[in-house]
């Protein structure tokens, strides 16, 4: 079986220097642990497919992991290749909404808007769906380097916030789902190299400097106890 891990980080309104000395703001996975990415491999023939649009529900997702009123956002690996899903609300429940998303990263494109007439401009992409329907965005491109993703999302009606999903085993059946995250709360998802210990420099350098901190305050607490 194949996957890759990741981990989501939360940075802190206050700027990267004041969240360096919180490792919560700092940095948060998801449910302390890295998120596992689905396999697709040997099932489907492309991230399209899997993501199913206007299939078996009209102008909606349909990849089994949609929830009424929330934004899910998850990453499947197929041929080598990963890609971030995200699907707001649901074909099976929901409310008429919509919200505006805008992001930055370091590697990959977008691949998928749903729907079509999704307007995409400087202010960013605007998702706007009925209730019993859902919109999303496939965001491909991506692999074993290291490389960060940050989106945004702003200007939202009845969108109670985001989760993230995990797969343990990169089954679809082992789908495990966080809490709820508040949408004006930073993100960033990015690619964490197994045994390397490092992330992408979108998240590193907080880390980075509370190791400096941690590591002047040991001293500190060091040298007193040489005084006594």
């Amino acid at each position: 079986m194949r996957f890759r891990s990741f981990a989501i980080a939360a940075t802190s309104m206050l700027g990267l220097l004041v969240s360096s000395f919180n490792a919560q703001a700092g940095f948060m996975s998801w449910n302390g642990n890295a998120i596992e990415a689905l396999d697709l491999n040997g099932d489907f023939t492309s991230f399209e497919e899997f993501y199913d649009y206007d299939n078996a529900f009209q102008w909606s997702s349909n990849t089994g992991l949609e929830e009424a009123d929330t934004i899910v956002m998850f990453l499947a690996e197929l041929g080598g290749e990963l890609a971030i899903f995200s699907t707001i609300s649901s074909p099976q429940g929901g409310s008429k909404g919509q919200v505006v998303f805008d992001y930055t990263a370091t590697a990959g494109s977008m691949l998928f808007l749903d729907d079509p007439d999704e307007s995409v401009n400087s202010a960013g992409i605007k998702f706007k769906y009925g209730s019993n329907k859902s919109d999303g965005f496939i965001y491909s491109g991506l692999g074993d380097f290291d490389w960060s993703f940050v989106p945004s999302f702003f200007n939202s009606s009845n969108v109670d916030g985001i989760k993230f999903v995990s797969f343990s085993d990169g089954e679809f059946s082992s789908a495990s789902y966080s809490s709820l995250f508040s949408l004006d709360e930073p993100l960033v998802v990015s690619n964490l190299q197994l045994g390397s210990g490092n992330v992408s420099n979108a998240v590193s350098a907080p880390g980075t400097i509370l190791l400096m901190v941690l590591g002047f305050t040991s001293l500190l607490m060091s040298r007193k106890r040489l005084k006594f």
